[in-house]
């Protein structure tokens, strides 16, 4: 609220609030007003259509993840081809994704069948080595993403400040779990890959 110079007071509208991205997404329409929340932030009823709303806060989202972290086991099958799927899709946006393991295979490559499956489908990750996963990591990066809710656990006893910040890959597909496909045949990596995928494309839209 402020004060003109004719002393009349004028309301000035505040700025969208961020709740988690774990809130629910609903929008409540009154003629064109709209209020709720869009892809979890929150916002206060406003003459705004939909479209409006979705321009006005794409930004905002922008803003708060400049930096993906994604996470599993050894980091040599599943993080790194979700890392390279994601960087694909975000890089031309300017934001940066790396890959790190609960119980990393440190140094080692991506597993073969893992990038074998990765380049049928287009991308690649040859330079990858795996890292092991750090707290100081999980200060670092804006955004966590993993494969199962026993890596959140594991994260949140590494870093219980990064709980809020932490999702699984799959959480737009009902919180689907990404199972391991390490020591495993050649169809299983195809099907986690597809999984994997899922995730990518879904976390791409509401980034």
């Amino acid at each position: 609220m402020a004060e003109s110079d004719q002393g009349v007071l004028t309301l000035i509208p505040a700025p969208p609030t961020v709740a988690p991205l774990h809130a629910p997404q609903q929008l409540r329409n009154s003629g064109d007003a709209v209020s709720g929340c869009w892809n979890g932030i929150r916002f206060p009823p406003s003459q705004h259509t939909r479209a409006a709303v979705k321009t006005t806060l794409q930004p905002v989202l922008a803003l708060m993840f400049k930096n993906i972290l994604v996470v599993c086991i050894g980091n040599i099958c599943r993080s790194p081809t979700a890392e390279a799927l994601l960087v694909s899709r975000l890089a031309p946006r300017g934001i940066t994704v790396a890959s790190a393991g609960i119980h990393a295979l440190e140094g080692k490559p991506m597993d073969a069948t893992a990038l074998e499956v990765l380049r049928e489908h287009g991308g690649d990750h040859p330079d990858h080595q795996g890292r092991q996963l750090t707290r100081e990591m999980l200060r670092q990066y804006d955004l966590i993403l993993t494969m199962e809710q026993g890596h959140i656990q594991r994260i949140v006893q590494l870093a219980p400040e990064a709980r809020g910040k932490t999702f699984l890959l799959g959480k737009w597909q009902g919180n689907q779990e990404i199972p391991d496909p390490y020591r495993q045949q050649k169809p299983a990596f195809e099907h986690v890959y597809q999984l994997m995928a899922q995730g990518v494309e879904s976390w791409s839209q509401k980034l």
